[in-house]
């Protein structure tokens, strides 16, 4: 049998919006079939397609309480947001916090973020680490593909008081890295394999200090820092995952 954690973490990153273990089987819910599909190619499975009026939702029954970055990362129709509570509801896209990846990546905007700093989250889905960002005193522009994911943050955002200081901005980063320039940070959780995608073309336009994860510890954290052409300068990881630091070669400390 496979880890049951490197299986779990391998559905989150098919895109699964949510994953339960019963008695050393998982069940794991999708929004995008394809996605689904994918994810038995390669770890095996069933796929039981269940129909939009009679509970495409019916992952929220099984979604988890997580924390991480001093925040309790909460699904919204189960509490209200507070303090310490960040109320999150996905919709449709990839981020409800409960991946290792991005409770790395939160943790570490939580040492980094402050009073005004503005923070760039590229592929920020549902938003939540844009969220956070603002919850910690910054401004966050969040940068997504999926046009849908607009409503979807700008509605977490108010939910958890920040939306006066979340902005979205909606398109290919080929399209809108440009308007990246005037952050004071960067943060972009995904694939190395995207890392190595984005890496060249975000090079021009990101901020001396970025926070990368979504990588695997080890080789892919060398692979993501050659990607960026940057040097790590912290990192932190939970089980097989880490984020990292990367800060530009030519920063003065």
């Amino acid at each position: 049998m496979p880890n049951p954690e490197l299986l779990a973490d391998a559905l989150w990153e098919f895109g699964a919006v949510g994953v339960e273990e019963l008695d050393g089987l998982f069940r794991a819910a999708f929004t995008d079939r394809l996605a689904a599909e994918r994810a038995v190619t390669e770890v095996g499975g069933t796929i039981t397609a269940v129909d939009d009026h009679e509970g495409a939702d019916q992952w929220r029954a099984f979604a988890t309480t997580t924390s991480a970055g001093g925040f309790l990362l909460a699904p919204a129709w189960t509490t209200d947001s507070d303090e310490r509570t960040l109320g999150i509801d996905p919709g449709r896209t990839f981020g409800s916090g409960s991946h290792p990846s991005t409770r790395l990546a939160l943790t570490m905007l939580s040492e980094l973020v402050g009073h005004d700093i503005r923070v760039a989250d590229l592929g920020a889905g549902s938003g939540v680490l844009s969220v956070a960002a603002a919850r910690l005193g910054g401004y966050a522009a969040a940068y997504e593909l999926d046009p849908d994911a607009a409503a979807i943050i700008a509605e977490n955002a108010r939910r958890n008081g920040v939306a006066d200081r979340v902005t979205t901005q909606i398109g290919d980063l080929r399209d809108t890295a440009a308007t990246i320039t005037g952050c004071d940070l960067a943060v972009l959780n995904v694939t190395i394999d995207l890392h190595e995608q984005l890496g060249p073309l975000l090079r021009p336009f990101l901020p001396d200090r970025l926070i990368v994860a979504g990588v695997l510890t080890g080789a892919q954290e060398t692979r993501a820092a050659a990607a960026h052409q940057r040097t790590i300068t912290h990192r932190i990881s939970e089980g097989d995952w880490a984020a990292l630091l990367l800060d530009h070669p030519n920063r003065s400390r």
